[in-house]
């Protein structure tokens, strides 16, 4: 797309050789706006090619951006964007078992227990889903004096590091764990116990 020598210079012959309307266009510069964008609210689109991601509204009106392995998350939901933490309902927990967290969402509260009160004592490997955002958050909360939790210190891929082992988890204490993508591993970064 090109504007010829002598062509006459308008909007229209602009648009046509620039910008596209009706099909995709490419833009390798910097686009420089002093307006608003205006954005039609859509359905989930098409996965992006590799190397690229999609930025768009829905129909909840809600900013939502996908990347290019076609993981959709909301604009501002994570830690930053003023989203706050998300909490799930209270989790019974046995021995062994892991905690099935989103892989998307970055402040993730769960409210956890033991299904007897023998206690649990958590998977080594504890949250189920690899996180897809460094630096997401998980803050576990215990709501039972009798049905305590336990996490343990595991240093390898996906494991935990604790700041002394095991974590017990009683009535009203909590544990906030973050992920850290290089060393593939959560770390605590608080308790009040």
């Amino acid at each position: 797309m090109s504007v010829s020598n002598g062509q006459l210079a308008n909007a229209t012959t602009f648009n046509n050789a620039f910008v596209s309307k009706s099909s995709d266009s490419t833009v390798t510069g910097t686009i420089t706006q002093e307006n608003a964008s205006v954005l039609k609210e859509i359905s989930t689109p098409a996965t992006p090619v590799s190397g690229y991601g999609k930025i768009y509204f829905k129909a909840d009106g809600k900013l939502y951006q996908m990347n290019d392995a076609g993981v959709e998350s909301e604009v501002g939901s994570g830690a930053g964007g003023g989203g706050g933490w998300t909490s799930d309902s209270s989790l019974s927990l046995a021995d062994g078992d892991q905690i099935a967290t989103s892989s998307t969402i970055q402040l993730q509260k769960w409210r956890v227990r033991a299904a007897t009160s023998a206690g649990a004592v958590l998977s080594v490997v504890p949250f189920a889903t690899t996180p897809t955002q460094d630096g997401t958050t998980i803050r576990l909360v215990c709501d039972s004096d009798e049905n305590f939790v336990s996490i343990e210190n595991y240093d390898a891929s996906g494991g935990c590091i604790l700041n002394g082992s095991p974590a017990q988890l009683f009535k009203y204490h909590l544990i906030d764990l973050m992920w850290d993508a290089t060393m593939q591993r959560w770390i605590e970064i608080s308790r009040n116990f």
